[in-house]
């Protein structure tokens, strides 16, 4: 049996917003995104800002974008690679929001068994989600006090552990962490997906990602398999044509790294970022 969705309107009064001046009446359907019914509550409305189902924020972008609205929505972090999403974000249409990346978001939560803070007597649960929207903000346009290269070397643990190293398939740099992007390299630059949170489209440009439906200028195509390499796993056991080899954006380091590697017949070794 269909369940009716409900729409709440909220009107302020004499310039004041009154809880108690909410009203609330059922709609036609259920409530889906995609109705008619919604769809025309969408072309009315000048901002939208929700938490659409994590499950289809694919379709729900699409959405947004197929009516050209103004939003501010949450999302997982991992939705950032999605070739619906990330396109977007390289093309400046849709961003970060204000609030920052690191801890994620709570929700109250129902399920008594998966709870991980409890205030006021009510259960919550720390998701790992992000907001996003198109609409400007002043932390967008903050640039990142950099140190030079040399400095870096020399201060930061993360890059004094690996400095630098150039990668295998893609004529850039390894950059392990955001706040290790030098000062003084004018080059491509292979950073984290957290960089996002810190993006300033005035000091940086997104020149493409290693998703596999992404075309980057400065990847170099190699197919490691055909080169003979063989993926050895961390027991020591080596695999031929592992997935892992087959993957060719995904960006690689000579050298036998701290995990999983793989290894040529010549004896060099190549290792996953």
């Amino acid at each position: 049996m269909q369940k009716n969705g409900k729409i709440f309107t909220l009107t302020r009064r004499n310039r004041r917003v009154d809880y108690n001046d909410l009203e609330w009446k059922y709609l036609e359907g259920d409530g889906d995104f995609i109705s008619d019914e919604v769809k025309k509550l969408r072309d009315e409305a000048d901002f939208i800002i929700t938490n659409p189902p994590f499950s289809l924020f694919r379709e729900f972008i699409s959405w947004l974008f197929e009516a050209d609205k103004k939003f501010v929505i949450i999302g997982n972090k991992n939705s950032i690679t999605y070739k619906e999403v990330f396109p977007l974000i390289k093309e400046n249409k849709m961003w970060s929001g204000r609030t920052e990346w690191s801890g994620g978001l709570w929700f109250g939560t129902i399920d008594k068994n998966d709870v991980d803070k409890v205030i006021d007597n009510k259960n919550y649960k720390n998701v790992s989600s992000i907001w996003f929207t198109n609409i400007d903000h002043g932390r967008r346009h903050k640039p990142l006090e950099l140190m030079s290269m040399a400095d870096n070397i020399k201060f930061n643990k993360k890059i004094k552990e690996c400095p630098y190293p150039k990668y295998d398939n893609y004529d850039a740099i390894e950059v392990c962490v955001t706040n290790g992007i030098p000062s003084d390299y004018d080059g491509v630059m292979g950073v984290p997906i957290s960089f996002l949170d810190k993006y300033c489209p005035e000091q940086f440009e997104i020149v493409g990602g290693s998703m596999a439906y992404e075309t980057t200028a400065c990847h170099i195509m190699k197919d490691y398999v055909d080169l003979g390499y063989k993926f050895v796993k961390a027991d020591g056991v080596a695999i031929s044509g592992s997935g892992a080899l087959k993957d060719k954006m995904s960006p690689k380091i000579m050298g036998k790294g701290t995990k999983d590697y793989s290894i040529s017949p010549s004896g060099d070794y190549l290792h996953a970022v």
